[in-house]
């Protein structure tokens, strides 16, 4: 046997690290004294050793390389694990290439300027938020603050009639980077949220829009002290940052006045923000099938919340391309389904059912619903339990949606790690569904579990 001295000596490790291990229990000694709590260690325990070192090399942590090293994980396990770790280091070099990249393109930005920028540019998450809203149209002669005013109380007093409450904050809404007075492509919008025990949907009613803001995961923001006439020094920073930071400003704008109740026009306090796609973004949105590498066929994985759906139910195999004909009549009677969420989405639902020898199986083409009520004749309700997704994207024509499918669950699934889960998989379209379009998308949602784990369910494509 050796002492804790030699052993450290001959692994290259320190005693305090030995001593750690010991503790988490990831190499015990062969005996320990117990008058003076001497350790002793065998030389047999340096492939373990080695094997945590290894480990801790990749960049896993002790409490990682317990469970790696004290289980027995089967080979498939281990190379998933591995794979994920893989996955996760990988993330973490493109924040950090990211962050590079960033602090290179503040130093070329002020090279440029030869100064630093007047306004600091933050990224940040805006959530989707219900907001009553009217088109601003700049009269002549009128003075913009007396309009936006009469547009605020014309609002409050729409919303309070329905029973809503304001939230904040007052915004308004822009198509163009630059905002003059005479620009008609506005609206004024404020935050709601309803009365108690009263459901939200969608609503247009004596030119007010009771609607769903979508938010963005990159938002681009700046706070900019002083008059409205001078925004436009703030949505150049935007754009200029934008453009050395590798982003395309994308979508509508939003101008929130922090202090509205300030009397003094040019002390006014308004965030800008405006929502970004990046370049890598733009290339994956709209590159074709064809040109799509297998790299690019990955999912994103999402947790979505259970919620409620209302559509036209088809049965069967699709031979006679019956779901795309009762597409096309659903298309004309969405607007018989009542308490719809007022988001631009439409859901082609595939609920799990016994597989038959014809390879029949239940498709409703549907619309959410936040409370089911009213449900229209020829329709159904459908509930989709909370449940983990794979969410894959279709790029391009449904003439090769087939080639899609087969790669989710020919090539992807089998070696993923997951089986496919007993649960409703769906298709959501949204506004970048374009029929017949080379660069139409929509999304392939596909409910997971772990291998291993629970029923599986089988897919043929």
């Amino acid at each position: 046997m050796l002492k804790i001295g030699d052993f450290s000596r001959l692994a290259n490790i320190t005693i305090k690290a030995l001593r750690h291990y010991d503790e988490l229990g990831l190499l015990r000694p062969v005996y320990t004294d117990k008058y003076n709590g001497y350790r002793y260690y065998q030389l047999e325990q340096l492939p373990r050793l080695n094997r945590i070192l290894a480990l801790k090399d990749l960049g896993f942590s002790l409490e990682q390389v317990n469970l790696l090293i004290n289980e027995e994980l089967p080979v498939e396990r281990l190379q998933f694990l591995l794979s994920q770790h893989q996955r996760q280091l990988h993330t973490q070099i493109q924040e950090e290439q990211q962050r590079l990249e960033r602090v290179a393109a503040r130093l070329r930005q002020i090279e440029h300027e030869g100064c630093l920028p007047a306004h600091e540019v933050l990224i940040k998450t805006v959530p989707d938020l219900w907001v009553t809203s009217r088109a601003l149209t700049v009269l002549p002669g009128v003075r913009f603050s007396h309009l936006v005013s009469s547009m605020q109380k014309r609002l409050q007093e729409w919303t309070r009639e329905h029973q809503l409450v304001d939230c904040g904050p007052w915004m308004l809404l822009q198509q163009t980077m630059r905002i003059q007075e005479e620009d008609n492509l506005s609206e004024l919008a404020c935050g709601v949220t309803a009365a108690r025990n009263k459901k939200l949907a969608a609503l247009r009613e004596d030119q007010v829009n009771l609607r769903v803001l979508p938010g963005s995961t990159q938002m681009a923001s700046v706070v900019h002290s002083g008059s409205r006439e001078s925004l436009s020094e703030a949505y150049t920073s935007l754009y200029s940052w934008s453009e050395h930071n590798g982003f395309f400003v994308v979508g509508t704008s939003r101008e929130i006045c922090l202090n509205e109740n300030e009397e003094k026009t040019d002390c006014r306090v308004t965030e800008v923000q405006v929502p970004l796609e990046s370049i890598e973004d733009r290339k994956h949105k709209f590159f074709t099938v064809t040109e799509r590498k297998e790299s690019d066929f990955g999912p994103k994985f999402e947790r979505r919340a259970a919620f409620m759906a209302v559509g036209m139910r088809y049965y069967g195999n699709n031979e006679d391309k019956g779901i795309g004909r009762m597409w096309g009549e659903f298309n004309k009677r969405m607007g018989e389904i009542e308490h719809t969420t007022g988001k631009m989405e439409s859901f082609g639902l595939c609920s799990p059912t016994e597989p038959t020898p014809e390879g029949n199986f239940e498709y409703i083409a549907s619309l959410e619903v936040i409370r089911a009520e009213h449900i229209p004749e020829g329709m159904t309700l459908r509930f989709v339990p909370e449940q983990d997704y794979a969410v894959f994207t279709h790029v391009g024509k449904l003439d090769n949606l087939g080639g899609t499918y087969e790669y989710i669950f020919q090539t992807w699934l089998p070696q993923s790690g997951y089986a496919m889960a007993d649960a409703t998989d769906f298709e959501l379209y949204t506004e970048e569904f374009i029929p017949g379009d080379e660069k139409s998308r929509f999304y392939i949602y596909i409910p997971i579990r772990e291998a291993g784990i629970g029923k599986a369910v089988e897919k043929t494509v």
